[in-house]
């Protein structure tokens, strides 16, 4: 359960209430800008690296300055449907996941002061071998600096408090942005070859089976799900490190 006693449950609470708060007043949507194109980062990665797993070849990432973007991937003989539709969820799921673990783990310290450095190199790599557009290199190389930066401090309060706001910011994006799941003409995301089938939602209903409006409420019920459960049970902080003294620079 959350402790409201516990500093880092504190700012946990305090990120999310922020999020929800700048996500509804429009002129501080500056604020959430470089935060909303990470949540579009691993929505896409999640789309390529899912077709890399599956395989497919992951070719290349764009993402956009509306903070959209799409992963760019090939089959060998254009793939099998079933396969296409695990890759069309793989965005939102990928991005709930992501965002979940990342609340299971906010009190393991060893696995918060790593996370951010962690990140950022794995950005740097994306960088490197995936995202092909102005705006993804514009946020990338700046975003991953400043995720190795926080990493490398030795600050368990700075880690804490952006730690736990980017996984808010993370675990509630697909619930947030619930309206572009429901709409059908939505073509500003999912993968190269069936985004322009429609909203990732839309993509499904036609590889798969059901309504574009099924799988929309299929994963937004999942997202509250993983988002309530993690929030509720996080992973309990070993003794060893609930002895440990706070040490900050």
């Amino acid at each position: 359960m959350v402790n409201f006693k516990d500093k880092s449950e504190q700012y946990l609470i305090a990120s999310i209430v922020l999020v929800l708060v700048l996500h509804n007043i429009s002129m501080l949507s500056w604020i959430t800008y470089p935060f909303n194109l990470l949540a579009t980062w691993i929505h896409e990665m999640g789309h390529g690296l899912t077709a890399e797993m599956l395989g497919g070849n992951f070719n290349f990432l764009v993402i956009n300055s509306d903070t959209s973007g799409y992963a760019n991937y090939s089959f060998f003989k254009n793939g099998h449907n079933f396969s296409k539709g695990i890759i069309a969820s793989a965005g939102y799921m990928g991005t709930s996941i992501f965002g979940a673990t990342m609340l299971l783990f906010r009190k393991k310290d060893t696995f918060v002061r790593v996370f951010s450095f962690l990140l950022g190199v794995f950005m740097v790599f994306s960088l490197l071998i995936y995202i092909r557009s102005l705006t993804g290199w514009l946020f990338g190389v700046p975003f991953s600096a400043l995720l190795i930066f926080v990493g490398l401090k030795n600050d368990n309060e700075l880690n804490s408090f952006f730690y736990n706001f980017i996984a808010s910011q993370i675990a509630l994006n697909a619930i947030l942005d619930i309206k572009v799941l429901f709409s059908v003409g939505n073509s500003t995301g999912g993968v190269s070859g069936i985004q322009s089938l429609g909203s990732d939602a839309s993509a499904m209903s036609q590889l798969w089976f059901a309504p574009y409006w099924f799988w929309a409420s299929l994963w937004l019920a999942v997202s509250v799900f993983l988002f309530t459960y993690s929030f509720l049970k996080p992973l309990s902080a070993s003794k060893k490190e609930k002895e440990t003294p706070q040490i900050s620079n």
